[in-house]
């Protein structure tokens, strides 16, 4: 049986090791990254003050966490006027948290990145007409979606909701993996920061057996930085896209035998 390790936290009823599952793989989840949310009173004042912004952006899950908190510590409802707002998110998942957890129906599930989430906007606003964007998001330098919004003449105001940290069990976790699995065939990086603090280590552990997979273009941009250039990257960064590349590309691995 083909094994796939997905380095990302195990949600309940987790879409990808699901469809691994009943596409008959073998997938297990670690986690790779830890997070902690900062500044939750100033974005708490920022959520309470909808009619400053024309609306908000979630580049990630935790961003949308992050102002899930914010509202729960201030034990008021920060959220409900920014219900008819020009509310955008990058992916897929990032759209299902923002509806289950804040109620909000975001424009940009279809978006991969932020550079194709930029260009949705472009498409949907004209900047003379729209005031700011409220923008959650990490303490890392990652891409520039302001400085990219402000090219195109949008303005938007930044505001840093969480750090990102590495899992203080990784290494230990990956080690039992193997000892009682073996080397994975296929390692799933879910962020450019896990490829940052773990890539090096998942080669020298599977001895460099493993095929790599990124979830996305930024996730495939920091392999490449890391001299990774045989790598897949997925279509989409949702399941039905994982089991696309597997299938894909399953002839070029040696499957374990259950």
């Amino acid at each position: 049986m083909t094994l796939v390790l997905l380095l990302k936290t195990e949600k309940p009823n987790d879409s990808f090791k699901k469809a691994l599952e009943e596409n008959g793989y073998r997938a297990h989840c670690i986690s790779a990254l830890e997070f902690c949310y900062i500044n939750l009173e100033e974005l708490a004042e920022q959520l309470n003050s909808p009619e400053e912004f024309s609306g908000i952006i979630f580049t990630s899950q935790n961003a949308v966490e992050a102002c899930a908190k914010a509202q729960s510590a201030s034990k008021r409802d920060l959220i409900g006027k920014w219900k008819d707002k020009f509310n955008y998110v990058v992916g897929e998942a990032t759209y299902t948290k923002a509806k289950e957890t804040l109620g909000l129906d975001c424009k940009g599930a279809s978006s991969g990145n932020a550079g194709k989430l930029v260009g949705q906007i472009v498409s949907d606003l004209k900047p003379e007409e729209t005031g700011k964007f409220l923008y959650p998001k990490t303490s890392l330098k990652t891409i520039d979606l302001a400085g990219r919004l402000a090219q195109e003449g949008f303005v938007s105001q930044e505001i840093e909701v969480y750090n990102t940290l590495p899992a203080a069990d990784f290494c230990a976790n990956v080690q039992s993996y193997k000892n009682n699995l073996g080397n994975a065939d296929f390692v799933v990086f879910f962020s450019p920061s896990g490829v940052e603090h773990f890539f090096s280590y998942i080669q020298m552990i599977f001895e460099k057996t493993s095929k790599i997979i990124a979830i996305g273009p930024s996730t495939s941009e920091k392999l490449l930085q890391c001299q990774a250039a045989d790598h897949y990257v997925l279509e989409s960064p949702n399941a039905d896209s994982l089991i696309k590349c597997l299938h894909d590309n399953i002839s070029a691995v040696n499957k374990h035998q259950q």
